[in-house]
């Protein structure tokens, strides 16, 4: 898979409750305009938003994209999670965060879940030794190409 795969897999494989956050935050970035511009009704926002990432992935396949979006993400599970007693007191002040309470350790799992994923991927396949290496096979691709037949 090239990163630019890995990074559409791991997004595509998101729980929804973390997909929510850390791919808004990426997009806020990214694409800020399209946060102000996207029907939230057409579609879940996790879709939009994966989809709006994809999109930026796809443009050509750089690698400065994939370093930007992949620094995002660290930057997104890096985040630590509201203490249990913050969600606590948060819950007693209305319905609305009362909701997310209740929704809140299995969104601590799976962010937790997320974030463990997301560390393998950076170590392994998305590791910075592994983008130059593609970034290098891209160059000798080019390279070749341009090399007349001898």
């Amino acid at each position: 898979m090239t990163p630019a795969e890995n990074l559409r897999a791991f997004i595509n494989d998101l729980p929804s409750m973390t997909a929510e956050a850390a791919l808004t935050q990426v997009v806020m970035a990214i694409d800020r305009d399209s946060m102000r511009t996207t029907d939230r009704n057409a579609e879940p926002w996790a879709t939009t938003a994966a989809r709006i990432i994809s999109m930026h992935l796809a443009e050509n396949d750089d690698v400065t994209r994939i370093v930007i979006v992949a620094a995002l993400f660290d930057y997104a599970f890096a985040r630590p999670m509201l203490p249990p007693d913050a969600i606590k007191a948060l819950a007693e002040t209305s319905d609305v965060f009362k909701s997310v309470a209740l929704r809140a350790p299995l969104a601590d799992r799976q962010f937790q879940q997320a974030r463990a994923k997301w560390s393998r991927l950076r170590s392994g396949p998305l590791s910075l030794d592994a983008l130059h290496e593609y970034e290098r096979s891209q160059i000798a691709a080019i390279v070749n190409k341009l090399q007349p037949p001898i």
